[in-house]
């Protein structure tokens, strides 16, 4: 899969691999997932291909901190 899916609500991100919500081929399908699960205050989309994260939501998890260095 190339895409994965991260989200939870923002002051109980229990980290890494335990905030995955699913794998996903295509941007569609993650765009259909990011709207069932809209009562999540955070999400971001990793792409396993270019190795980053290529969509997120405006809110971030607590404890967030931005790294290029993927």
């Amino acid at each position: 899969m190339r895409y994965l899916l991260f989200s939870g609500e923002q002051f109980y991100a229990v980290g890494g691999m335990n905030d995955l919500i699913g794998s996903y081929d295509s941007i569609n399908d993650i765009e259909c997932k990011i709207a069932e699960i809209c009562d999540n205050e955070w999400w971001h989309v990793w792409d396993n291909e270019e190795q980053k994260i290529i969509f997120e939501s405006e809110i971030k998890p607590y404890g967030y901190e931005y790294s290029n260095s993927y």
